[in-house]
């Protein structure tokens, strides 16, 4: 499978926005799962790739993450950002979400965060792409 072009993804998910929420009936129990089991309470910094409405995200931040733990999201996708931060409100102290350009390697430096989570997104990827996602350039 090829996967969505970086075009397609952003238009598709600006175009679903909070319908996205819709999935929660099968999304929920996977990412309880997941962050039961990451370790993601013992986190400093946490990077999502994909976070869409910012559901999982305010879980994490409401339940799991400890008060000092930093989450950034990101979303190669307006609408969801947009969404996120309206939802990630709450805890905007310490949480931020931003536009991905859907460049890879991700722009982010080496050990800039304890833990990294992508949920439903890199099945949508290219092969090339998924492979790059945490590859850092030589330069």
């Amino acid at each position: 499978m090829a996967g969505l072009s970086k075009e397609e993804a952003r238009r598709f998910y600006d175009w679903l926005g909070a319908a996205q929420d819709t999935q929660a009936f099968y999304e929920n129990p996977a990412t309880a799962d997941l962050a039961a089991h990451a370790g993601l309470e013992m986190a400093g910094t946490v990077l999502e790739f994909g976070c869409g409405t910012g559901r999982f995200a305010a879980h994490l931040l409401a339940k799991v993450l400890q008060p000092d733990c930093r989450y950034h999201g990101v979303d190669i996708s307006p609408k969801m950002v947009r969404l996120a931060r309206q939802r990630l409100a709450p805890w905007q102290q310490r949480a931020s979400v931003e536009v991905s350009s859907g460049a890879m390697p991700l722009p982010f430096r080496d050990a800039g965060f304890d833990r990294f989570v992508a949920t439903y997104v890199l099945d949508l990827l290219a092969p090339e792409d998924i492979r790059a996602v945490g590859r850092r350039d030589a330069s």
